[in-house]
């Protein structure tokens, strides 16, 4: 695996980053099977590409343009953290998801 695959990554979670979900442990599987799993931990060039494919999206994430992401925030986020605390906010999409089964 090549350090491009870290950058490939990156910004696949840069565009989405629930592709976490799926690009881990596929890159996780790669290199296990590729090397082992003592070559794999220390393999540079796999901490490489993890670190590649974690810096980019979070260079986005912890340094936003904030007046850009201020309206989403202020509008999709701020006002939605007190139902993370609200037990009915979590039975009602109980609710909801089994009358969608």
């Amino acid at each position: 695996m090549d350090d491009h695959h870290g950058i490939m990554a990156g910004l696949a979670l840069l565009t989405k980053v629930f592709a976490v979900f799926p690009l881990a442990p596929a890159i996780i599987l790669v290199c296990l099977s590729a090397f082992g799993l003592r070559r794999t931990v220390t393999n540079p060039k796999f901490w490489t590409i993890v670190a590649i494919a974690g810096i980019i999206p979070a260079a986005y994430y912890i340094f936003p343009d904030l007046q850009a992401s201020g309206g989403y925030l202020s509008t999709w986020v701020l006002p939605y953290l007190r139902r993370l605390k609200d037990i009915t906010f979590y039975i009602s999409w109980l609710h909801h998801i089994n009358e969608n089964l």
